[in-house]
């Protein structure tokens, strides 16, 4: 058996890209597999995978310098046949790896050089600079590795990175989808962590201009983040649910709510950003597995996606009173919502799923091994 290793020093271990999608699809397909994380909740064994954990960091640079070192170590006592590297911070010890004579697949979750622009703890006139910097040295490190990219757009920076996109893993039995029945009230829900850039306050706000409907956040919220929605809404909290303030939100869980009832629209109203803007959502496709139309923001890739497949509606996320009209339009016309709903479950069954990507997973796997 085939021994292969995934280190993160900053994901959480039940991360839905990493160990539900990835590792558990290797120890699936009869490998030997071990992903190294640093929370400090101690090591376990899940569906095959065998957790390896450091320890809980003390903040940003120790991080960025004990903990990756603490990695490494791990990460060489294993001497696996090939090493998955899933955080920038840890480009350093793949390389290092690379040097010892391993294989080692770089994945790229996030459009970091976007995202940098919107680091608060980085002074605005500083984030360019970084942004550029970033750029160059992740380009540069990228030729030492195999590339991933979770999102078809990282082609423009990686245009020989193999794609394995970060689609739903499909249910074990279709979900069913309630149709040709008015929804008996105007449910939205919103999955996924909840920060400010993608519409925390924005989306909570509707609550104050839109009387008749209901909003649920299932996702890891910051505490002081969650008292600013409560301090935006004083008069709708009756109407507002957020499941996940403080704590991680197990995935289980947030298919279960998926399951609970039939619900109008599912959320993607961020504010305008450049780092969203081309962006494939993971959200988007999860929606659709469950016959949950899509209620974004009209982005150009955003618009032309919803439009191509007919599966959801985008809106000006500045005008409440287009949002307003276009979700009385799918409440009062069940039978629009019914055509989105079975098209976005079909387009999801169809294209937009894990188990198409694995296979791709896998084939690379076997293919870096076999050329040992």
């Amino acid at each position: 058996m085939r021994k292969v290793v995934h280190l993160s020093s900053v994901h959480a271990r039940y991360d839905n890209r990493i160990l539900l999608k990835q590792c558990v699809s290797l120890a699936k397909n009869g490998f030997d597999t071990y992903l190294v994380i640093a929370d400090g909740k101690g090591h376990e064994t899940f569906d095959g995978v065998k957790i390896i954990d450091v320890g809980s960091n003390n903040g940003l640079f120790d991080r960025m310098t004990r903990i990756t070192d603490l990695v490494y170590k791990e990460a060489l006592k294993l001497d696996a046949e090939v090493y998955q590297i899933h955080d920038p911070e840890l480009i350093p010890k793949g390389k290092k790896l690379v040097k010892k004579g391993k294989k080692v697949i770089y994945d790229i979750h996030e459009d970091y050089v976007t995202s940098i622009g919107q680091k608060e703890y980085l002074p605005f006139f500083l984030r360019k600079l970084v942004a550029k910097v970033f750029d160059q040295y992740e380009k540069w490190a990228s030729n030492y590795f195999t590339v991933f990219i979770a999102e078809k757009y990282y082609k423009e920076r990686f245009p020989s990175a193999t794609e394995i996109l970060n689609y739903p893993i499909l249910p074990k039995v279709r979900p069913n989808i309630e149709l040709n029945k008015k929804a008996q009230s105007c449910d939205l829900i919103y999955s996924g962590n909840v920060t400010l850039v993608r519409g925390a306050i924005t989306q909570a706000l509707l609550l104050n201009s839109i009387e008749d409907i209901q909003i649920t956040y299932i996702g890891y919220c910051c505490p002081q983040l969650a008292q600013k929605i409560y301090d935006h809404i004083p008069t709708a909290l009756e109407r507002f649910e957020l499941i996940g303030e403080g704590n991680f939100v197990p995935f289980d869980r947030i298919i279960e709510k998926y399951q609970s009832q039939q619900w109008l629209a599912g959320l993607a109203i961020f504010p305008k950003t450049k780092h969203y803007e081309k962006k494939e959502l993971t959200k988007f496709f999860e929606y659709m597995a469950y016959g949950i139309p899509v209620l974004c923001s009209d982005f150009d890739h955003w618009k032309g996606f919803v439009s191509k497949y007919n599966c959801g509606i985008a809106v000006d996320p500045d005008d409440s009173a287009e949002i307003k009209e276009k979700i009385k339009y799918l409440y009062d016309h069940p039978e629009v919502r019914d055509t989105m709903a079975k098209n976005a479950q079909n387009a999801v069954y169809e294209f937009f799923n894990w188990q198409n990507e694995e296979r791709k997973l896998i084939q690379v796997y076997h293919k870096l091994i076999h050329d040992e």
